[in-house]
């Protein structure tokens, strides 16, 4: 009896926990700004105004607008040239509106781009986005930008919904438990910080995490089945382009430790290059761009943020206009 008195003790204490923890969360991006759907998996929530901080702690304001009830980071969407997918890199997490490469790019262009990127997104989601929100607008071209974990979100969203056959009993704890969400985040940080490489010159300052980044560009059996699942997705979209008289072009955008760490072998990125010879289509490999303005020692990304900063998002924007004004010259 006194055995079964301590259990209850130790599970009221817990459930207390928890509900301190789900009342009391610490607020970040994914708490406070997504919503369910599904379609997409999730969505931002429309109207939003937020600031949010990136990882080297600087603030960034965020606000949507209410297009057919999904938020997009956008001032407005009426007759747009473009439209761009992707994640993050294309929401703009880490900057400021008038930073990110879709806004740069709308200026220099002086024709409207919607943005329909959103953070954490893989190929499968971006089609669908295209093909739900996207095709409607009937853009003249679609800039859909790659990263190398694409594949890897894929096969998140693909299972999501499924048994833990795919998906660990400590990932099921992650997401549906406060406390263990808390916990894991901690001895993560702790674990992530152990790991890093730190790198310091008078024109470069960058925190790098090549373990964190190797374990992620293996053709690992996640990876195998994602690059599937994305492939398939850009198969898709490529017939949606076609049949709507739409551009598609390809961006892909390298990460930091690529750049400037020679970490080169990353599978995902090597496997979409590849795809996009096999298919005939446009893509716009940033590494060579990048990689050009590394050997002058410029700072593309941040210092501990995986995404770019305003230099690195005028790369892009830069790239994209030149590229865009020879195809219409």
């Amino acid at each position: 009896m006194n055995l079964l008195k301590r259990f209850a003790v130790i599970f009221l204490m817990l459930l207390a926990f928890e509900l301190v923890f789900r009342v009391f969360n610490i607020e970040n991006f994914q708490d406070d700004a997504l919503i369910n759907d599904d379609y997409l998996g999730e969505v931002v929530k429309p109207n939003l105004d937020i600031t949010i901080y990136n990882a080297d702690r600087l603030p960034v304001h965020v606000t949507t607008i209410d297009y057919r009830g999904i938020g997009l980071r956008d001032d407005k969407i009426q007759n747009p040239y473009a439209i761009a997918i992707g994640d993050s890199h294309t929401f703009g997490l880490a900057v400021d509106a008038s930073d990110m490469w879709v806004n740069i790019l709308e200026k220099k262009l002086g024709k409207e781009i919607a943005n329909m990127g959103i953070g954490s997104y893989g190929l499968i989601q971006e089609e669908r986005m295209l093909e739900k929100y996207g095709l409607g607008l009937k853009p003249k071209v679609v800039l859909w930008q790659f990263t190398g974990n694409d594949y890897l979100e894929n096969y998140r969203f693909e299972y999501r919904n499924l048994s833990l056959d795919y998906f660990n009993f400590k990932q099921f704890l992650i997401n549906n438990v406060a406390i263990a969400k808390f916990v894991w985040s901690k001895l993560g940080q702790i674990k992530h910080d152990m790991a890093v490489v730190e790198y310091n010159d008078n024109n470069l300052s960058f925190v790098f995490e090549p373990y964190s980044f190797l374990n992620n560009i293996d053709a690992t059996g996640e990876i195998k089945i994602g690059e599937k699942l994305g492939k398939e997705a850009v198969l898709r979209a490529k017939k949606l382009a076609v049949s709507n008289n739409i551009k598609l072009i390809i961006i892909l955008i390298p990460s930091k430790e690529e750049i400037y760490f020679n970490l080169t072998n990353n599978y995902q990125m090597k496997s979409m290059r590849n795809f996009c010879v096999e298919l005939d289509l446009d893509c716009i490999d940033m590494t060579e761009y990048f990689s050009i303005q590394a050997k002058m020692h410029k700072q593309l990304y941040f210092r501990k943020d995986a995404h770019l900063n305003r230099l690195g998002n005028e790369v892009v924007a830069d790239t994209l206009f030149q590229f865009l004004n020879k195809q219409r010259g």
